[in-house]
């Protein structure tokens, strides 16, 4: 699929609230996961807070998160976590090697392992069912290429549950580097104005996916240009 192609898969994507597919229902599941669990790693923060932590830096806007704009950020079309879908290199040498687990030079853990497994097998789960039956919506709400989507496609259900098992340290929220952009979503989770959220979302869905199609995020393309 070429740039203009998959321009044009994001923007019927963001605006297929009348029709969704069956991965939306998943997608919103694991997005609502995950900002429940910062929102209550915030509350447990308290005043002893870690402003280099993404969580630490989001603490004001995550603890007066209401449950209305929990879920309004749950039906973004792009998912909220990452399991380095943008690196297809790791995942090839995962498969060669499952069991073995590379720590970061900075390894931050934002959820409890119970907790972790479980969410990245669902991660896991949705990834695989949108490589083999939407692979470009895998590229659109995962942000992977088509070559690691073919992958994860591939796998086994028992590879799976080994990947979720080792390997969900791993599992971080989407653009942890990058706390600008969830406060961004944070904010438009209080917003009533439907084309700046269409607007948001396509913007969102650029993000995502500008890696592998050169989509520069400070020049966005709206729902309004797209049409």
């Amino acid at each position: 699929m070429d740039k203009h192609g998959t321009l044009r898969s994001i923007h019927a994507f963001a605006l297929s609230e009348a029709q969704p597919t069956p991965l939306i229902p998943p997608l919103r599941e694991i997005n609502l996961r995950c900002i429940e669990l910062l929102v209550s790693a915030a509350r447990l923060q308290g005043n002893d807070r870690d402003a280099t932590n993404l969580v630490g830096a989001l603490h004001d806007r995550l603890v007066t998160l209401t449950p209305q704009a929990q879920q309004k950020m749950a039906r973004y079309p792009f998912i909220l976590v990452d399991l380095k879908f943008q690196d297809r290199q790791w995942w090839q040498a995962l498969i060669l090697h499952p069991h073995q687990v590379v720590r970061h030079a900075i390894w931050r853990r934002y959820f409890a392992k119970s907790t972790a497994i479980k969410l990245t097998r669902a991660t896991l789960m949705l990834a695989w069912h949108s490589a083999q039956t939407h692979p470009e919506l895998a590229i659109v709400t995962l942000g992977m290429d088509l070559q690691l989507a073919t992958l994860i496609g591939s796998l086994s259900l028992h590879q799976l549950d080994q990947i979720a098992e080792h390997q969900h340290p791993h599992l971080v929220p989407r653009w942890e580097d990058r706390p600008v952009v969830w406060k961004h979503l944070l904010d438009h989770a209080h917003n009533t104005d439907s084309e700046a959220d269409d607007d948001f979302t396509l913007h969102g869905l650029q993000l995502t996916v500008g890696e592998h199609l050169g989509i520069h995020p400070h020049r966005p393309v709206t729902a309004k240009r797209m049409r």
